[in-house]
């Protein structure tokens, strides 16, 4: 896998050659001292395997099916709304949705479901519903997979 990463042009040229696989170097001509010093830092900072980014993106994991989830996107920046909807309601069932094992508090809409909303962590996440049968005599809790 190459790493693809864009660069500045602050005066005169620069260019990127790839080494090796996850290899690579800056090379610029005669920009002088000062320049010099902070491509060296830029060859440093990437060569660790680090990436010129202020926002990284996290996911969302579910726990059941992916299908039961609208909404779901490949990945969320720190920070982002989050807006998922859960359509996939049966009768007589209450349902409780939990992010990383803690209660998540949801809203309903008659067109929509259940509508899960709320800021995206500076990590992944997961995702899960349980549902509890009203009509049953017993009050087993069900985790919907």
């Amino acid at each position: 896998m190459k790493k693809i990463f864009a660069c500045f042009v602050v005066t005169l040229m620069f260019s990127t050659n790839v080494l090796a696989e996850n290899e690579y170097s800056l090379n610029y001509f005669n920009l002088g001292k000062g320049i010099g010093e902070v491509m060296t830092k830029i060859t440093d900072f990437l060569k660790n395997g680090e990436t010129i980014s202020k926002e990284e993106s996290h996911k969302v994991d579910v726990l059941g099916q992916e299908f039961m989830y609208k909404g779901l996107k490949p990945s969320y920046k720190t920070g982002e709304t989050v807006r998922i909807t859960y359509p996939m309601i049966a009768t007589d069932t209450d349902y409780t949705f939990f992010l990383d094992d803690e209660y998540i508090r949801v809203d309903y809409s008659e067109s929509e479901g259940f509508i899960i909303s709320f800021t995206m962590p500076d990590r992944d996440v997961v995702l899960s519903v349980e549902g509890k049968n009203t009509m049953l005599p017993y009050n087993d809790i069900i985790k919907i997979q």
